[in-house]
């Protein structure tokens, strides 16, 4: 078989440039090179043809100018984000909270949101850390929580305010009494303008009398009348 050498140029000319093959022969590159790079330095076209070395720095962030430049941020802190900035190099920079809004911990390798506790009420939240009852809104100022007494009639004491009673009174449509103790064939009746009370249960056979202005009454003498289990007789 017939063999070939590779030529190589016979001298050289621009400093910087290395020998590369063209698939045939050793040619001198177009591109130039620096003697030397530094160790963990990024090798990039500062121009036509020149091959720059760009400095890394610890824990930093390649990134470009708004001319394609390539240059590193660095050092980043906790928290910090890479940010975009309009016909300009990004910068770092850090997430910032809102004042009675939104809570923000930055930490290494995380970034943590949330809401302040408590929320205030200016920016929709109740500006208490916990409640138990009913929710009563307290203009700006923070929710408060109502509570009752079990089996007692709640009523609006006013237009902002609920209270209850044991016993719903009368100007509220109850009696204003505990009827639990009342016995059997007792009677209710009104003692006083607004006040309830009750009869007692009467004896066989009378009959309730009203008093005008008074308390009713059971009798078994009306205008004279005895009146017996089977009999009426007259008291004269």
């Amino acid at each position: 078989p017939a063999w070939s050498t590779a030529t190589y140029p016979s001298t050289a000319t621009t400093a910087g440039q290395i020998l590369r093959a063209d698939g045939t022969n050793w040619v001198a590159s177009t591109s130039t090179f620096a003697d030397t790079y530094t160790a963990y330095n990024i090798l990039y076209a500062s121009s036509a043809n020149t091959v720059a070395g760009l400095a890394t720095a610890n824990s930093g962030v390649l990134v470009t100018s708004s001319t394609g430049v390539p240059s590193i941020l660095g050092l980043m802190t906790n928290g910090q984000l890479v940010i975009g900035s309009t016909g300009a190099t990004p910068v770092l920079a850090t997430l910032t909270g809102s004042a009675n809004e939104i809570d923000i911990t930055n930490a290494t390798g995380s970034i943590t949101i949330g809401i302040v506790n408590p929320l205030t009420v200016s920016k929709g939240g109740t500006g208490a850390t916990t409640l138990t009852g009913m929710l009563k809104g307290n203009t700006a100022s923070a929710f408060t929580a109502i509570t009752g007494t079990a089996d007692y009639a709640t009523y609006w004491q006013d237009a902002n305010t609920i209270a209850a009673e044991q016993y719903l009174a009368i100007s509220r449509g109850g009696t204003g009494q505990n009827w639990s103790a009342v016995t059997i064939g007792a009677l209710p009746y009104f003692s006083g303008t607004g006040t309830m009370s009750t009869l007692g249960a009467g004896t066989a056979n009378y009959l309730l009398m009203a008093n005008g202005a008074a308390a009713p009454s059971w009798t078994n003498a009306i205008n004279g009348v005895s009146i017996g289990a089977t009999t009426l007789s007259s008291g004269a």
